[in-house]
């Protein structure tokens, strides 16, 4: 019985998975944790950026309110 090369590459993405998935365990790795880690990184970068905007825009008004004065 032959095996058609898409079923064989099928087949070797499967097993790299898996090998991946082994190594994964063994080094307790967990990449679910990774990018729960990196989405969390992510919201925080955000909101660091939001607040140095509001900071700027705060000062510029408060440039512009002196100026007027």
């Amino acid at each position: 019985r032959s095996v058609s090369p898409i079923r064989s590459v099928g087949r070797l993405q499967h097993a790299a998975h898996d090998l991946e998935q082994l190594v994964d365990l063994v080094l307790a790795d967990d990449e679910r944790r990774r990018e729960r880690d990196g989405i969390a990184r992510d919201a925080e970068r955000d909101s660091q950026f939001r607040e140095r905007q509001r900071a700027f825009v705060r000062r510029k008004v408060d440039c512009a309110f002196l100026a007027n004065r």
